[in-house]
């Protein structure tokens, strides 16, 4: 079985994961416009006391006030013309709701997911509101409908759920969100339907129903066959940035330049050429002598033998997600450019709007597909 990495949103940064041994696991990546808080607890009354947030119903604006509640949490909903909707939000059996640690990161924890992605299309808020049983996190989403706030109905792999695990999701169309992008470890873009597998959710307002499905991966689908290659990109390019390859052994070392350097151990590669071919089967060659000139991981060649070292990495506390928000097709439709953007967050954690993430780019070279423009999102 092939192992697979996820991509996780915490402290509004994504990590990327897979790099030990576990089975198949998914990714979950965090919304756009939110931070994903992970110090967020089961609190004392003292410290929340009630949170106010505006929501639409994709027409009119309604102000939301959530407050704590013997059964989990109380929610008032009132109209512009004040008239008010209240409705008890209950825990499944056996959880407890999550608070925030105050009021001011109140909207970090009570995730409100607005379609900033496309503003041709108005469909209603939804608002997130996540449960725990010190084990794990689910959650429940509602929205307005008939100028009421309900819970949606969720549908997960074709089953009715009456809550989500931990997927965060977030836009990439209108109605459309992203809940997982898995990456098959070691997968190469010789076939990126069977190297990566997203799963997405779709928002019936009408039927106030969220159905989850997974993506047809083809250059007709193009939004997605970009997502799928920019997955494969970050698993890869993760090993010059967070973390380097499997070291074989971290007795045996060679310091060189004041750097330590560890041999590693990988039936992909021995040396630097088999580890330059690797990246040629994902990345142009341009890109692949740039991820490696300018990463935070170096690896050289010592006797025969790779070696890498294994620095520490800073990531950007302050850069949040990175998303698509349009692309181009050359006209001989060998190339796709995928402008995107970034979240930004205050150094207090709190959403600050969005930077421009540069352009992330496709060609095709024959029969497959490499990455030629790209930047890690977190470097």
């Amino acid at each position: 079985m092939k192992k697979a990495i996820l991509i996780c949103t915490f402290c509004a940064a994504l990590l990327l994961t897979g790099c030990n041994d576990s089975a198949d696991t998914e990714n979950i990546i965090g919304e756009s416009g939110t931070a994903a808080v992970t110090s967020a607890e089961t609190v004392t009354e003292k410290q929340f006391t009630s949170y106010t947030t505006t929501i639409t119903d994709g027409k009119d604006r309604f102000l939301l006030t959530l407050e704590r509640s013997e059964n989990g949490l109380s929610a008032m909903l009132e109209d512009n013309t004040y008239k008010a909707q209240h409705t008890e939000i209950t825990a499944p059996p056996g959880y407890t709701a999550v608070y925030p640690i105050s009021d001011i990161t109140a909207g970090n924890v009570f995730k409100v997911i607005t379609n900033d992605i496309d503003s041709s299309q108005t469909i209603p808020d939804i608002i997130k509101i996540s449960f725990t049983d010190e084990k794990e996190t689910v959650s429940r989403l509602y929205s307005i409908s008939g100028g009421q706030l309900k819970e949606i109905s969720l549908s997960d792999d074709d089953e009715s759920v009456s809550c989500l695990p931990a997927y965060s999701m977030y836009h990439s169309e209108a109605d459309k969100f992203i809940g997982s992008i898995v990456i098959s470890e070691g997968a190469l873009t010789d076939d990126i339907s069977t190297a990566a597998r997203i799963k997405t959710f779709v928002f019936d307002s009408s039927a106030m129903t969220l159905k989850s499905g997974y993506e047809e991966l083809t250059e007709e689908n193009a939004l997605y066959f970009g997502y799928a290659y920019w997955g494969l990109a970050n698993n890869t390019a993760k090993y010059f940035t967070e973390s380097t390859f499997n070291i074989a052994d971290r007795e045996k070392y060679a310091e060189l330049s004041g750097k330590y350097y560890f041999r590693i151990s990988d039936e992909r590669f021995s040396d630097m050429e088999g580890l330059k071919g690797y990246l040629c089967r994902i990345f142009t060659e341009t890109a692949a002598d740039k991820l490696i000139e300018h990463s935070a991981q170096s690896y050289c060649d010592i006797d025969g033998e790779l070696y890498g070292t294994s620095e520490k990495f800073r990531r950007s506390q302050q850069l949040g997600m990175l998303t698509f928000t349009g692309y181009e097709i050359s006209e001989d439709g060998n190339k796709i450019t995928y402008h995107t953007r970034q979240e930004t967050y205050t150094e207090h954690g709190i959403f600050n709007g969005y930077c421009d993430g540069g352009d992330f780019t496709i060609v095709k070279d024959g029969s497959r597909w490499l990455v030629e423009e790209y930047r890690y999102p977190y470097s």
